[in-house]
């Protein structure tokens, strides 16, 4: 419980008497939503190399 009430109030900035109305699947669902990525989301490394990529320029010296 403690963690949950950490992670609600600094993190989540809810007020500590938000936290304490609120019904346990609320905060799961908080959880869900503004909590950390889950791994493997985002961009793929065949993304990453190719914005790499743009981000160093290319042969005509621009993007």
């Amino acid at each position: 419980m403690k963690d949950a009430y950490q992670i609600a109030v600094r993190e989540f900035r809810l007020q500590p008497s938000e936290f304490w109305s609120m019904a346990p699947r609320h905060f799961w669902w908080l959880m869900e939503t503004l909590g950390p990525r889950r791994r493997g989301s985002g961009l793929s490394e065949d993304d990453k190399r190719e914005i790499l990529g743009w981000l160093r320029g290319n042969d005509r010296e621009g993007f």
